[in-house]
């Protein structure tokens, strides 16, 4: 929430961190609030959430990143993923 106080120096050393990463090879990349496919190498944790669209996988929650060194995998994510049937 931008209104919390010291969010902008907050997200100011998560920006520097990551770029930090970046430079030496590593991405971590955003898989928040994406589509969850059941072919994603990622930990999944499902939860029923009747306010997302019927049919609908969405990934609610990063309980552990995903990253990649080079373009490799080397960490999976591990998520929570939210489900209407």
């Amino acid at each position: 929430d931008p209104d919390i106080k010291g969010y902008k120096q907050l997200l100011r050393a998560v920006n520097a961190i990551l770029d930090n990463y970046n430079a030496y090879g590593y991405e971590i990349p955003d898989l928040l609030n994406k589509e969850y496919d059941a072919g994603m190498k990622v930990i999944a944790t499902m939860i029923q959430d009747d306010s997302i669209p019927k049919g609908k996988q969405i990934i609610k929650r990063i309980i552990k990143p995903q990253v990649n060194y080079k373009g490799n995998m080397i960490q999976a994510a591990e998520v929570v993923v939210a489900f209407n049937d």
